[in-house]
């Protein structure tokens, strides 16, 4: 048999081994009464509860930190008691599904299980060294189950006594949310593993598929090169072009379809992508003909050698630099995309708010925005030419190297190319673990600047900057620490990749290119070809051959790409999930206390309607970190009833306004107020956007706004001639100054501005907190009188006996809990709160008073 037909014979061989995995069918399974889960962490928490809970199996959850231990179990209580507040479990089915999970801290406490689902972090070394413990600690038919995403499971299969026992099983996170499961058999993987898996999976109430023992299996892989498959899809027919868009959107959450997404790459960057190409083969093949004529001393074809290089040169530059400005424009398109619709989900229903205040899952939604989907973009737009112009490469340099020396010497090349990527695959550190991480760090470690930023005055005045030091330290250390890790990990990958793609394979490609020339040499061999031609042949294989290898190094290293890409894809994808979960209402805080009965205040909701008045029927004032201040609040406001709210500090004051204000959730009863163009709020330091003078005043509106409403520059100098500003316009340069105006006005004019910007907007209630304490009380009597006779009604936070005037019901906290709703008489409650001062004062001289006494008496004796 001739080695073409054996190669065709072995490539029909392994088509059909690959085609037979797709329909791979089930087998004996044995029935799982006991599982264990290694890693009680997010994933083995869900792992266990889905197992005890759907599947009503015995379940031991394992970790060798105790610590670790209990913070999965607190986890697990948080996840039944929302299922029990959502109605999705009862409360018999929580204590049932709890008492079926049992914990162990250490492997050899492990019972005999008849399978374990490993889900430790995802470090391959970690793991392999998990399965040794476990494959000598359990019995052999136990199965072993990792649930990587990325990580080959015969290579972790490898290091266990019991390969055919070992398989994949990737859950996808949440684990009680997301019905899908990967099943992922090794080389050795049994079928009696296969079937028993599949089956415990889908008793758990998952809808399972099948990959190949691939990097990424089939959800990691696809994530990126899924616009090629898509257009395969649709060119043989499967399905419609908006059917394929719509499972993406719909299915996988992306903001668009993939077809949607190749009409941003165009049909011109395919066609750069093919130019390319062709030229470095016409370019390798003129390499060979121009060394030929050297070496045969044929200068007027080396000199026509030599022009036609020139002339290649200009399409071949042009080609470069249009691939390279296609694939920016890509990742601007990318970038653009995804920030808008960020945008539309951070932006909407004080989301914005909300992810700071009541959801602590991100702590720097900022360098999310702003810095890891820029990283993304440019990633995704990279990867798209880095995969698509090496596989047309190999593909168009494989051929012509197929034509030039056979194709048995190009399946030698193959077989110790793939053999060599396999081992790179198997010794690659988890790129997208790493890149995640140092993103998640590098947000930390900027936010903590922009903190010390805001707060330079306060940190300066309290001579603060050691421990400000001390503190940007030690997250700048830990970034550090796992930079280095990172480039340790990184060391070692990077000099193996290099030694197999420049050199091995390198190497491998000239003894190719040399067998036809030595081949001639051999005895009966018939010399057809002269010196120049031999010569010739050999430079154009050569070129083709590093071309080649490049190509294929390249491919590897978009492994590596990939894997980063993953990273910022779990980033930005995080930020998508939480910001979801945010605009349904759904918060994730850990709260301060335990108490079973506040955990389930917080996960209930009451209700909110529209209203000409303000009215708190049976409302609880519940703070983000779970603190209930005030169990039922009642009061009833209606316009023209001016409301003053006192009581000590954290006893829920401001609270009042924020719930009003739609930033905190109602966790019970109703609330009725008015819609929120009515109701304008204005704090004791007041916010000064970027912008002209004029447009402090009319906040949030635009000068066109303005404009619409028929309000004139004059009328805004009336306003200010009303709080006592009139001077700041002159003074500060005209309407269309533009300054940092936190800095330039003082704590007094600020607040007068705020009291401007409230009498432009003219809103049915205003929400005063302490919004006056830096003016004097002349001013402020001018600014309360103004707003009471626009018809504002006031609610209002302060401390000051001159503002009870203006109000005409009380609203008093004791600070416990309780609190006092009823009219306010402004001059009683001022006479009695003068005659309390007068009498503590007399209380506090009678000490005086009996120690003179005590002095005069010891005298007079």
């Amino acid at each position: 048999m001739s080695a073409t037909a054996l190669f065709s014979n072995n490539l029909r061989t392994l088509f059909a081994s690959i085609g037979s995995a797709g329909v791979r069918r089930i087998s004996d399974s044995a029935p799982v009464k006991r599982l264990c889960v290694v890693g009680a962490g997010q994933m083995g928490v869900g792992i266990a509860l889905v197992a005890a809970r759907a599947a009503q199996l015995d379940v031991q959850l394992v970790d060798r930190s105790p610590q670790q231990l209990e913070r999965g179990l607190a986890f697990l209580d948080r996840l039944l008691a929302k299922d029990v507040a959502k109605g999705k479990c009862t409360e018999a089915e929580r204590r049932d599904s709890t008492a079926r999970i049992t914990t162990a801290t250490g492997i050899t406490q492990i019972a005999t299980p008849d399978f374990v689902v490993e889900a430790v972090p995802e470090d391959p070394q970690l793991k392999r060294h998990l399965f040794a413990e476990l494959s000598e600690q359990l019995p052999p038919e136990t199965i072993l189950a990792t649930n990587t995403s990325s990580i080959s499971i015969t290579s972790i299969a490898a290091a266990a006594r019991h390969p055919p026992a070992v398989i994949g099983m990737h859950f996808m996170n949440p684990v009680p949310v997301m019905r899908l499961v990967e099943v992922i058999p090794g080389l050795q993987t049994s079928e009696h593993t296969f079937a028993t898996t599949q089956a415990l999976a889908q008793r758990m109430g998952k809808t399972t598929t099948l990959s190949q023992d691939v990097p990424g299996f089939i959800a990691n892989r696809l994530l990126m090169p899924y616009i090629n498959e898509a257009v395969g899809v649709l060119q043989e027919g499967i399905a419609s072009r908006e059917d394929i868009d719509t499972t993406m959107k719909l299915g996988t959450n992306m903001p668009m379809g993939p077809l949607t997404l190749a009409d941003f790459i165009g049909l011109d960057t395919c066609l750069a992508i093919m130019l390319r190409t062709l030229l470095s083969v016409a370019v390798a093949t003129l390499d060979g003909q121009i060394v030929s004529a050297l070496v045969r001393l044929h200068g007027r074809e080396f000199v026509t050698g030599i022009v036609r290089w020139m002339a290649m040169a200009v399409p071949a530059t042009l080609t470069n630099s249009l691939l390279e400005y296609f694939q920016t424009m890509l990742g601007l398109r990318f970038r653009q995309n995804l920030t808008e619709h960020v945008h539309a989900k951070y932006l909407a229903n004080k989301t914005y708010y909300a992810v700071g205040n009541l959801d602590n899952r991100i702590s720097n939604a900022d360098q999310l925005i702003a810095v890891d989907i820029a990283r993304f973009a440019d990633s995704a737009a990279g990867l798209y030419s880095n995969l698509a112009k090496p596989a047309l490469d190999a593909l168009v340099y494989n051929i012509q190297l197929a034509r030039n020396l056979g194709s048995e010497a190009l399946f030698g090349i193959m077989v110790v190319i793939q053999a060599s990527m396999a081992t790179l695959r198997a010794l690659a550190p988890p790129f997208g673990q790493l890149v995640a991480q140092e993103q998640r760090l590098e947000g930390e470690f900027h936010a903590a600047h922009a903190r010390l930023i805001e707060h330079a005055e306060e940190v300066a005045l309290f001579r603060g900057h050691e421990a400000e030091k001390r503190m940007l330290m030690r997250k700048y250390l830990r970034l550090v620490r796992h930079v280095s890790r990172a480039c340790r990990l990184n060391v070692f990958y990077s000099m193996l990749e290099d030694f197999v793609v420049k050199y091995f394979w390198g190497a491998a490609g000239l003894v190719a290119c040399a067998a036809p020339v030595f081949a001639e040499r051999m005895p009966g061999a018939l010399r057809s070809s002269s010196f120049g031609d031999r010569t010739r042949d050999f430079i154009t294989n050569r070129r083709l051959l590093l071309s080649g290898s490049d190509a294929l190094g390249r491919l590897m290293h978009a492994y590596r790409e990939i894997a980063e890409l993953a990273g910022y894809a779990d980033r930005v994808a995080s930020l998508l999930a939480v910001l979801d979960d945010i605009n349904k209402g759904h918060f994730v805080r850990n709260h301060t206390d335990d108490i079973e009965d506040e955990k389930t205040l917080v996960m209930q909701r009451g209700r909110v309607l529209e209203s000409s008045d303000v009215e708190f029927i049976d409302v609880p004032i519940v703070s983000p970190s779970g603190d209930v201040l005030v169990r039922k609040l009642n009061f009833h406001v209606t316009p023209g009833r001016h409301l003053l709210i006192v009581g000590p500090n954290g006893c829920g004051k401001s609270s009042i306004f924020r719930i009003l204000g739609g930033l905190w959730p109602v966790y019970g009863g109703t609330l009725r107020r008015p819609s929120m163009s009515q109701i304008f709020y204005i704090p004791q330091r007041p916010y000064l956007p970027i912008g002209t003078l004029r447009d402090q005043i009319i906040y949030p509106d635009n000068a066109e706004e303005m404009t619409g409403k028929g309000i004139t520059d004059a009328e805004l100098l009336d306003i200010l001639d009303v709080v006592q500003l009139r001077g700041v316009v002159e003074r500060e340069g005209g309407w269309d100054a533009v300054k940092l105006w936190r800095d330039a006005l003082s704590g007094g004019d600020k607040q007068r501005i705020a009291m401007a910007r409230l009498f432009y907007h003219r809103p049915r209630y205003a929400i005063m907190d302490e919004c006056t304490s830096a003016v004097s009380m002349d001013v402020e009597r001018i600014m309360y009188t103004h707003a009471t006779a626009l018809g504002i009604t006031l609610l209002t936070v302060s401390h000051r006996q001159s503002l009870w005037q203006y109000h005409t019901h009380i609203l008093q906290y004791d600070g416990q809990g309780g609190y006092m709703f009823s009219k306010l008489d402004p001059e009683r409650r001022i006479a009695l709160t003068e005659e309390k001062q007068r009498i503590e004062q007399e209380l506090a001289a009678i000490g005086d008073i009996e120690a003179r006494i005590d002095e005069l008496e010891n005298q007079i004796l």
